[in-house]
């Protein structure tokens, strides 16, 4: 920007806790941490409450500062009320109160959104950031509708908002080379485009204290639990490694889509006679999650092929990697074009137990080669996905469109006719 003040940046959606959650979160920190580290002033705001039970709670203030962050629970609360009069009132206020930034005396110059397919915040934002003439951002980590049950209704939803709603936003940040393509055929024809990949601060994982997070040596996977991740193919996985390697537990952290998921997870674990050594370990706090893989005996990413894994990039990748723990992976999506395998990481297919199993067993059978694989893993993880590198390549991407939206311009429109595909469909299918 050419102006003398720092560039300022709200982080804003409905889409991640904070400070504490899974992938979601760990990006939203990892960018407003990039941001401040190139000079810019960030402040996070959660428009929707995120914990559902108050005694079990991780997030349980509505502002604060964490990891250098300050933040703001535009909703009001961060604990989902108990009455339906509550929750829809907080609802609404999270959505009314999402462009409170645009009403102080020195609002952001550009907010960037961590929304789903969602109408009214990125339309009450578009019309708080025109007034201001501030920049608007959308963050694509994943395609829309992909984790949704076909139906219907969804297929109706999505070909009313596709054509229209991404034209709202002067730029996106998409985290690989299918969702660059995806919205590219979707926005405006001004809309600009970065690709930042997977952040992660390494020295927080490289770092991080020593000593047993458990009691007994484990396999470790985090993130979300659900079919989407292969969590069931990686129970599978286990069962047939887990009478060679009586030593060793599996350890799955993070938190379960709605439903009696873990509950699912735990009867095939008991059926397949290794249910005792299952671990659940619900979302681990930011504090020690550091830990927890640094003294895994080895971290396991079985993503499944799909949609969902062709477009994404895990973050929990790059947060394996940097801890410099032995790193089995499905290989998916744009993974393979980051990491080699047997030299900074061990690459199975997807959807193969039988592969996944023996890949683990040979980890666990050679520590000393698994080690090495390891630490090239943290070499590559503080070469390819440094939150820094990153974060100045997004202040100068935003300082750039906040010049540009600040200039008289006359926007150009995608024709409402394009075709519309689910898939990374590619510029061939601009009209």
């Amino acid at each position: 920007m050419s102006s003398s003040r720092p560039l300022r940046v709200a982080l804003t959606g409905e889409l991640f806790a904070f400070p504490t959650g899974t992938g979601a979160t760990t990006r939203v920190t990892a960018i407003g941490r990039g941001l401040c580290e190139a000079g810019a002033h960030v402040h996070v705001f959660p428009t929707r409450y995120v914990e559902r039970d108050p005694r079990t709670a991780l997030n349980t203030e509505t502002h604060g500062i964490a990891s250098g962050l300050p933040f703001t629970y535009t909703s009001g609360t961060s604990v989902r009320p108990s009455t339906f009069a509550g929750r829809r009132w907080a609802r609404t206020r999270g959505i009314g109160a999402s462009v409170t930034p645009f009403t102080w005396r020195t609002p952001p110059d550009a907010v960037l959104l961590f929304t789903g397919h969602t109408v009214a915040v990125p339309l009450l934002n578009r019309i708080a950031s025109f007034s201001r003439r501030a920049a608007m951002l959308f963050d694509a980590c994943e395609l829309p509708y992909v984790y949704e049950q076909d139906s219907l209704s969804r297929r109706m939803e999505e070909q009313l908002y596709t054509p229209y709603f991404y034209r709202v936003y002067d730029g996106f940040m998409v985290i690989s080379e299918c969702l660059e393509r995806y919205f590219a055929a979707r926005s405006r024809v001004d809309a600009r485009m970065i690709r930042i990949p997977i952040l992660v601060d390494v020295d927080r994982f490289a770092l991080a204290p020593a000593g047993p997070r458990l009691e007994r040596p484990y396999i470790a996977y985090t993130g979300a639990l659900g079919d989407s991740k292969g969590i069931l193919d990686l129970v599978r996985a286990f069962s047939r490694v887990a009478s060679r390697f009586p030593a060793v537990d599996l350890a799955l952290s993070g938190s379960p889509p709605e439903g009696p998921y873990q509950d699912r997870v735990m009867r095939m674990a008991a059926d397949l006679g290794i249910g005792g050594r299952v671990r659940m370990l619900g979302i681990v706090p930011n504090e020690s999650f550091p830990t927890l893989l640094r003294n895994a005996t080895a971290l396991v990413m079985p993503h499944p092929k799909g949609v969902f894994s062709d477009a994404a990039f895990p973050t929990k990748l790059g947060e394996y990697l940097a801890s410099g723990t032995p790193t089995v992976a499905t290989d998916v999506g744009e993974v393979g074009r980051f990491v080699r395998d047997d030299v900074d990481v061990f690459l199975v297919p997807p959807d193969d137990p039988e592969a996944l199993a023996a890949r683990l067993a040979s980890v666990l059978a050679g520590p000393s080669h698994a080690r090495a694989v390891g630490d090239a893993g943290q070499r590559t993880a503080r070469r390819e996905f440094d939150y820094r590198y990153h974060g100045r390549r997004l202040a100068d991407f935003l300082g750039e469109l906040v010049e540009t939206r600040r200039r008289p311009r006359r926007a150009g429109r995608r024709p409402v006719n394009a075709r519309h595909s689910r898939h990374c469909s590619g510029p061939e299918e601009r009209l």
